[in-house]
């Protein structure tokens, strides 16, 4: 909207573009909110897995962790 030209909005009218533009935030501020909130479940659902595995088994735990960290940094 930003880079349009004047007859852009000489042929389009103001109620179109304020309602295509409260639709479109609408839309990204719903997927920016689902991403954000799936991505901390994964961040906490990955930490509380590493931490049984860590109770269950610590040695076990430490060489998944390193070998997860060597493939991490290649």
């Amino acid at each position: 909207m930003i880079r349009q030209d004047v007859e852009f909005f000489d042929r389009t009218r103001t109620g179109e573009l304020i309602n295509r533009l409260s639709a479109d935030t609408a839309v990204i501020s719903r997927a920016l909110t689902d991403n954000i909130a799936s991505g901390a479940r994964r961040v906490v659902e990955g930490l509380g897995g590493v931490a049984i595995l860590f109770y269950l088994t610590p040695s076990l735990t430490l060489v998944m962790v390193r070998v997860a960290r060597s493939i991490m940094a290649e």
